[in-house]
């Protein structure tokens, strides 16, 4: 959806894919702590939201809320239709300082093996 934040989901939700019985990790990461965010400045406010099939290794849903978000989620849209395994996305390198950057800045998180990114002095602005 087109608004001022964007605001854009492909895939299951992590309601709905716990409720299909799929064993899920969740990671949120923070526009405004990303390194596009932080140079973005105001009107950085958002997330990008990754929910991840443990025993797939694979994106089974992702949300993204903020500024570019349309263009974030083509890149979400592909992994998660292709399958591609969360190991490939966590090893790819990401456009850098971008908003989809922060996509692979959240992927990175996964990978460490961080599923809730902290972002000191930044509370969560919007719920999913």
């Amino acid at each position: 959806t087109f608004t001022d934040p964007e605001v854009g989901s492909v895939g299951l939700r992590e309601e709905a894919a716990r409720a299909a019985g799929i064993d899920v990790d969740v990671v949120v990461k923070s526009l405004p702590a990303t390194f596009r965010g932080w140079l973005h400045g105001p009107g950085n406010a958002g997330f990008v939201k990754l929910v991840a099939d443990r025993h797939a290794d694979r994106l089974v849903g992702a949300t993204v809320v903020g500024p570019r978000a349309g263009e974030m989620l083509g890149m979400l849209l592909t992994a998660i239709h292709a399958e591609v395994s969360l190991g490939d996305l966590v090893r790819m390198v990401h456009p850098f300082p971008t908003f989809v950057g922060s996509v692979g800045e959240a992927l990175g998180a996964y990978g460490r093996g961080l599923v809730t990114v902290l972002d000191p002095g930044n509370a969560p602005m919007f719920t999913d």
